[in-house]
């Protein structure tokens, strides 16, 4: 585990600049650094000693030295790969996880990425062919910014340390800033810096030394084959395999336990293969408030036998952190859970453990989230409503209404207390958009408009409508599987989690999002719809063999701090900064629309502190440019 970084160049590249960037990663990889140059290329990195801690230093060379390779993340199916290709005659220099890139290059070429299972972002270098790949796992594990002009390409680990190489000039993309007040997170490939972007998950580039790019999809998860058995086995097989490879480290492997499903199965399925004492860490709130999950979690360490670390936040904590927090992101993303995703690493960090299994994605992929089903509804009411089903239309009407009854916060819009307007409104989405399926983004909770409030940099955002759907499978299920992959997932979870992880020198590891379950879990939903199933009921079928059954029992309440108390605090601290701050001074807020914020504007028509998103903006902008 590391950051990586570089510059290729049609002149001559200046080295102090990627020394720069590598010195802005320290974070990342305090156990040393390595860097490659020639005169057009120069290539860094920092190193988290996890595998192979005395030899697995970068670069990594073949046998004749012809490649060179830099990577972050980690290889867990590396055993077996080497295996092979020392059959074949191939000679390891190392013990590393890395070098089984090389050798496999070496047989398969560019190929050599459909063999790997894990996380990363690699930079290889081939001295022959002068070309330069760049690559990033499946799912998105591992981030991967790009930034291209007509002199340079410059590719890097974080936002902020390819901004340190001090050749990209900090231009602030408005589309960008629109998108993240309207998702809390900017989604990939935009950045809030114009020009900078993300290299897409599943994607390798190919450059030669005169910018040429040549560019690669090479996994798509709704491609996968359909599979035909119990799903139950199945799922139960790819986890088992799974939970024996994450955990292949020879540092101290931990376990973030929040005391819900998805953590409790992660530390379950590690556990068990873990040759020695396991921690888990999981964190409180001051004065134990209903959403405190720390008893629950100690239980169930006790029940599988790790050794239990909690950590008590107080609402001081985290205004006295917000700032830094904010920043540590790397990008903008405005989630009140992040002090405790960062806690919990740090504490990892002061227990000399620097690998840390986590349950990210289990709502993701199990249809963990009530609202996943109303998309899935509301496709289903379009696709008969484009067929000209009247029925459909006055049932989409009762739906909305319905929704409005339920939910307190949808009745406050007192201008549409039925939500007729809202469902007239849908209805003419689906006949001008009629291929994509309805998204989150399309949900009234995400519908508000408070375009008034932006200022001259955002004058001509606000009236496009960023819609992620696209029918691209025709399977409903799969659609919104690869969506919530695409965007909540992979933006506010796991960057989120990288960056936490990273800002403490630890490493995160998410078993629920290996590729190959994703694989089953796609297969199955080809030949069978699970969407009416009991949210999760794929991974809790499995979970109940090795986990008490008193768990399944409690509600889902996911990792959720004391929003409203921690969100009016920061604005009471902080607050006076929306005023004659950075969203003033880039143009990104009227000056009214500021005064409304620092006032406590919530978005129109719902329960939730539009001022917040405004906080983590402007205390996250002191990062980028101060």
């Amino acid at each position: 585990m590391c950051g990586i970084c570089g510059i290729i160049s049609k002149g001559s590249v200046v080295q102090d600049s990627v020394l720069k960037m590598n010195s802005s990663m320290f974070h990342r990889g305090p156990n040393g650094d390595g860097t490659y140059f020639e005169p057009n290329l120069g290539l860094a990195m920092r190193r988290l000693s996890i595998i192979d801690l005395e030899g697995g230093w970068q670069p990594i060379y073949n046998e004749d030295a012809s490649l060179v390779l830099f990577m972050n993340g980690e290889i867990y199916n590396y055993i077996e790969l080497r295996r092979n290709l020392e059959i074949k005659g191939h000679i390891f220099s190392t013990r590393s996880d890395c070098e089984v890139i090389l050798h496999l290059y070496e047989d398969y070429g560019t190929h050599c990425i459909s063999f790997l299972r894990g996380m990363f972002a690699i930079a290889l270098w081939d001295k022959n062919k002068r070309q330069l790949m760049i690559a990033r796992d499946r799912m998105g594990e591992k981030p991967l910014y790009i930034f291209q002009d007509q002199k340079n390409i410059i590719f890097a680990s974080e936002l902020r340390t390819i901004l340190s190489c001090g050749l990209i000039e900090k231009s602030l993309n408005p589309k960008a800033i629109d998108l993240f007040f309207r998702y809390q997170y900017i989604p990939e490939p935009y950045t809030i810096i114009d020009r900078v972007k993300k290299l897409p998950p599943a994607t390798f580039l190919l450059i030669d030394e005169n910018l040429k790019i040549e560019e690669t999809c090479y996994w798509k998860m709704e491609e996968a084959l359909p599979l035909q058995g119990n799903s139950s086995d199945l799922i139960r097989e790819q986890l088992d395999e799974i939970g024996q490879l994450i955990i292949r480290s020879d540092v101290p492997v931990g376990v973030a336990l929040s005391g819900g499903v998805d953590s409790s199965l992660v530390a379950a399925l590690a556990s068990r293969q873990y040759g020695n004492q396991m921690h888990a860490f999981t964190v409180g709130y001051e004065g134990r408030p209903a959403s405190d999950e720390r008893n629950v979690a100690k239980k169930i360490a006790e029940y599988l036998n790790l050794t239990f670390h909690e950590i008590e936040l107080s609402n001081n904590d985290f205004i006295r952190s917000f700032p830094e927090i904010c920043g540590l992101c790397d990008d903008p993303i405005a989630d009140i859970s992040a002090f405790g995703y960062y806690s919990v690493s740090k504490a990892a960090k002061e227990h000399d453990v620097p690998v840390l299994l986590q349950g990210q994605g289990g709502d993701e992929l199990a249809w963990g989230y009530d609202w996943v089903r109303k998309c899935f509804i509301l496709g289903e009411l379009k696709k008969r409503i484009l067929s000209k089903d009247r029925k459909a239309i006055l049932e989409l009407f009762a739906l909305v209404m319905k929704e409005r009854m339920r939910y307190p916060r949808l009745r406050r819009n007192w201008k549409d207390l039925l939500g007729i307007f809202y469902s007239f409104n849908q209805l003419s989405d689906f006949y001008k958009n009629p291929q994509s399926i309805p998204f989150y983004d399309t949900l009234e909770d995400f519908n508000a408009d408070y375009t008034n409030l932006y200022g001259a940099l955002l004058e001509d955002m606000g009236r496009n409508q960023y819609s992620f759907g696209n029918n691209s499978t025709n399977i409903p299920e799969i659609d919104l599987t690869q969506y919530i992959c695409k965007t909540y997932l992979l933006e506010n979870g796991i960057a989120q989690g990288d960056r936490l992880s990273m800002a403490n020198s630890v490493e995160l590891r998410l078993p629920l999002v290996d590729y190959r379950l994703v694989e089953t879990i796609i297969g199955l939903r080809k030949g069978h719809s699970d969407i009416y199933d009991s949210p999760k009921a794929m991974l809790k079928n499995i979970a109940k063999e090795m986990l008490p059954d008193w768990l399944f029992s409690i509600p889902k309440r996911g990792f959720t701090p004391p929003v409203h108390l921690w969100a009016k605090s920061v604005l009471s601290v902080y607050g006076d900064r929306l005023i004659d701050g950075n969203l003033k001074t880039y143009g990104i807020m009227n000056a009214n629309g500021l005064e409304r914020l620092r006032k406590g504007q919530k978005r129109p028509s719902i329960n939730f502190p539009l001022y917040f998103n405004a906080l983590v903006l402007e205390l996250y902008l002191d990062s980028i440019y101060n």
